[in-house]
């Protein structure tokens, strides 16, 4: 199944789902397919904001809009249509709704200026090439010149070693 084929048949069903099924659902007091009616005809519609393919900026700023809409205008319409019973159970989806929405709105848009962040920082390292040739030398020289007077030391101490070993034979 091709992808543009896949979103809109989740658009088509989460359009049944959110605008037939949820208001069926509040009319006729089926309590139990209202919970599962409002997170689907929710998340549908979030997973598809969430693959969307435009710029990271305006995609969280449309996922954060899509939860104050989800989470705080829609549910002040419907509000006054939701059984009592349903009222602790509607209190979580909003506050579910708004948090998910601004969380993963956030995250997007935090993603976005740390990419940025890291394009200037590696664009900073390609424009700054230090040749360093003539200090590594000069390093290996001096290695060099520590190892040849650390041999004439150990060097030194063997003689002494054999000078007093033969002093302490005789």
């Amino acid at each position: 199944m091709s992808k543009s084929l896949r979103i809109r048949l989740t658009v088509v069903f989460s359009a049944v789902i959110g605008l037939v099924a949820f208001p069926i659902s509040l009319i006729f007091r089926y309590d139990f397919f209202i919970f599962p009616s409002l997170l689907l005809g929710f998340f549908l519609p979030f997973f598809l904001l969430l693959e969307w393919k435009i710029e990271r900026v305006l995609k969280g700023l449309c996922v954060i809009l899509y939860g104050i809409l989800g989470g705080i205008l829609i549910p002040q319409i419907v509000e006054q249509y939701i059984p009592e019973s349903f009222s602790q159970n509607f209190e979580i989806y909003k506050n579910l709704v708004v948090f998910a929405c601004s969380g993963a709105g956030g995250s997007i848009i935090a993603s976005h200026a740390e990419q940025l962040y890291q394009a200037d920082e590696k664009q900073e390292v390609k424009e700054t090439v230090v040749d360093k040739t003539q200090k590594i030398e000069q390093l290996i020289t001096s290695v060099e010149e520590l190892r040849k007077t650390t041999i004439r030391i150990h060097i030194t101490y063997g003689v002494l070693i054999l000078i007093g070993a033969v002093a302490f034979a005789i």
